[in-house]
């Protein structure tokens, strides 16, 4: 299993994200092989960066963790579409004022990953959780599509897609907005991963 995660960006000197996938690498789950990377916020690179580290090491399933501004819960992404549309520049300085992804690809693209199955393994833990139909209009729902969208062209049938997590209390409070516990936050992602595994290629019963 393959994780992503988004470096530094604006306020967010320290990505919740990013720490989630040390915390993860650090101590992983028994039986599940996980690879992580932390990606740039640049739209031109991190999903060049993430396909590439696709293509090499062969995942079972990916799953992309970014932090949602403003946000006290954690969402399963539904759907990317094809669209950047963003105030925030990138760290390349890089700020859409509203443009396709790709201009021959589809409106949108669902997520692969099971998300029925993760809301049923979220149940029961602290951390306020939904599905939700829109990943945004900035890096998080771009790298969505542009990996969704590499995978079906290659034929690489693999359970993808994207989770946002709210900030952590312990490193985002001057950011503003609210925060969660980051205990909580690691327990819901390896209740995440544990479901997401049992539905990747080779694990379904």
């Amino acid at each position: 299993m393959l994780i992503s995660a988004f470096g530094p960006f604006g306020s967010f000197t320290t990505n919740p994200s990013q720490k989630l996938l040390e915390s993860l690498l650090s101590d992983p789950i028994q039986g599940i092989q996980l690879m992580g990377i932390t990606l740039p916020v640049r739209y031109n690179v991190a999903p060049e960066i993430l396909l590439a580290e696709i293509r090499l090491r062969k995942p079972a399933a990916v799953i992309s963790f970014g932090v949602a501004t403003g946000s006290d819960d954690l969402r399963l992404e539904r759907i990317a579409i094809n669209w950047d549309e963003s105030d925030v520049p990138d760290q390349s300085g890089d700020t859409p004022r509203g443009r396709k992804i790709d201009p021959d690809g589809p409106d949108g693209l669902f997520s692969s990953l099971p998300l029925q199955q993760m809301m049923e393994a979220l149940d029961g833990q602290a951390l306020p959780y939904r599905i939700s139909n829109t990943a945004g209009t900035y890096l998080c729902n771009h790298l969505m599509y542009r990996t969704l969208w590499a995978l079906r062209q290659e034929g690489i049938d693999i359970p993808c897609g994207f989770v946002h997590i709210p900030p952590a209390e312990e490193w985002n409070k001057d950011a503003g907005g609210p925060t969660r516990p980051f205990a909580q936050i690691r327990t819901a992602a390896l209740r995440i991963m544990q479901a997401v595994h049992g539905a990747a290629p080779g694990n379904r019963s």
